[in-house]
This record gives structure tokens, C-alpha cells and sequence, in this order.
């Protein structure tokens, strides 16, 4: 069984970087520059951002399932990224650098399984755990800061549920 790895949409951000700082403060959104070359990881093209890029952290709910396991966490978000698209079995930069966690969800939002991978064993594992039937998508955390990072699924059964909130709710209404 293969594997596909899923940023997250640009158009549910972009509208974000026209608010003003005030505006960005009242939803909890910070704008910041990448002051290195490493270590700001953009959710949607799953890249680090370069040093001076600028970037919005902001809270996201990457799990949104009526389920015990319902989740959010901090991300960033580079300006002007746009989506991409991996290919089947393509592993992206910025789940190369830094330890992951992997946690299995059934396709109702209850976790099926965990493990740790780094950049030699997340294929395998990603690869194991979506060849168990009661697999519906993985979600991928960096481990040491718990961050969401990615969503993995089976090629071509992407559902936008596995991969957080509503788009519509980060938009200025």
C-alpha cells in the first residue's frame, strides 16, 4: 500500500496576510520573518522558509472530528505559498529534518495507532500503517515540539475533514 502526503490549502490563509496587525491580534495570529534558514516549516508546501521569508503563526485545529481526539496546535504559514502537489510515496523537505510522530486515525476520527519515525523509517511506517484496513488517514506531528505538519492518506482518498478546520473559518468575513 502506498502513501500520499497533503499540505495544507493555501486559499484558506492567504486572505489572512491582507489584515492588518490588529485584525491578525484579535483571531491570535502573529505575522513574523524567518530569521534563518531553518525551523519555520510552511504547512502548505511543506518547506522550510527561507531566511527574511515572511510568515503568520497562527493557531490551527488540525483535527476537527467530534472525537476525544480532537486537536490544534501552532503553525506557520509562509506569504505567497501555493499549493503542491506530491506525488505518491514523495517524502518533503521539511519532514526530512526533524523527528516525527505519526499517529493512525480510523476514517471517524479515532486513533487507531502511534508510532515515531525519523527520515530513514517514515515511509516504511507510513506505508505499514496505511495498509491496515481500519487506517483512513495518518496525521504527521514534529515530535519534539508537537506541531501538526502534514496528512497522509492513501493515494486519491483525500477527505478535507482529516485535515483540520474549515477553510472558510480562517478567512476575514
Amino acid at each position: 500500500m502506498t502513501y500520499q502526503i497533503h499540505g495544507l490549502p493555501a486559499k484558506a490563509f492567504e486572505p489572512l496576510f491582507d489584515l492588518s496587525d490588529a485584525e491578525l491580534a484579535k483571531r491570535q495570529i502573529t505575522r513574523r520573518n524567518a530569521d534563518a534558514d531553518q525551523g519555520y516549516p510552511c504547512r502548505i508546501t511543506l518547506s522550510e522558509a527561507a531566511k527574511g521569508d515572511a510568515l503568520l503563526l497562527l493557531h490551527f485545529e488540525h483535527l476537527s472530528l467530534a472525537t476525544p481526539y480532537r486537536a490544534s496546535h501552532a503553525i506557520y504559514v509562509s506569504k505567497g505559498a501555493q499549493d503542491r502537489e506530491i506525488k505518491p510515496e514523495e517524502i518533503p523537505q521539511s519532514l526530512k529534518l526533524r523527528p516525527l510522530l505519526l499517529r493512525a486515525f480510523k476514517a471517524d476520527g479515532y486513533m487507531h495507532d502511534a508510532d515515531l519515525a525519523d527520515q530513514d523509517s517514515v515511509s516504511k511506517k507510513l506505508t505499514e500503517m496505511l495498509s491496515d484496513p481500519g487506517v483512513a488517514f495518518v496525521h504527521i506531528h514534529n515530535a519534539k515540539q508537537g506541531c501538526y505538519a502534514a496528512l497522509a492518506t492513501r493515494p486519491g482518498e483525500f477527505e478535507t475533514a482529516w485535515c483540520g478546520q474549515d477553510a472558510q473559518g480562517l478567512a476575514p468575513s
